[in-house]
């Protein structure tokens, strides 16, 4: 409730279950398919440029991309949050189908299929279209996460080497 409640949640809705009950909903699922290991849920994220988009249309924007990446086989709750200057959808996604019990699977040819989804459900609401996307810094999620609480990593170490060298090259 804290997360779909509140002044900077204006929109949320869900496919295959209840927004109330979802929590509950994606656990059942997983049980009755037996699949309660790995990834039991995913988190995804549509932004719209500041000032682009109304908190009505950017839902429906988020309710067609949800539709055409998961359809009814798949547990999904949107939710449309004005908590930053541009407005965004959040999508968490139960990763076992309620249809045949397969675990969703979020692989590059995944990500590119949702792009491409979004791209063109925005297109069609006369949305901008990020043309060339920035590069991610070539860190995992992983590492990432690793860095941002003062951890170490291989890569990271390397990557600060090659920094603090090529001043002198």
């Amino acid at each position: 409730p804290a997360k779909t409640t509140g002044e900077t949640v204006s929109h949320v809705s869900s496919l295959s279950c209840a927004v109330i009950s979802a929590a509950l909903e994606f656990k059942q699922c997983r049980d009755r398919w037996d699949k309660n290991t790995g990834n039991y849920a995913y988190h995804f994220e549509q932004s719209f440029k500041p000032g682009e988009i109304s908190p009505a249309e950017a839902h429906e924007c988020g309710r067609e991309l949800a539709q055409a990446l998961w359809g009814d086989e798949f547990q999904v709750v949107i939710g449309t949050h004005l908590d930053k200057d541009h407005i965004h959808n959040h999508f968490a996604v139960c990763a076992v189908s309620v249809k045949d019990g397969h675990k969703l699977q979020t692989d590059h040819a995944f990500i590119r299929r949702m792009r491409a989804e979004n791209d063109r459900i925005c297109q069609e609401h006369n949305l901008s279209v990020i043309t060339e996307p920035k590069k991610s810094g070539g860190k995992s999620y992983a590492e990432w996460l690793i860095a941002k609480n003062g951890g170490f990593t291989w890569r990271g170490q390397i990557r600060d080497d090659i920094d603090s060298l090529l001043p002198q090259v």
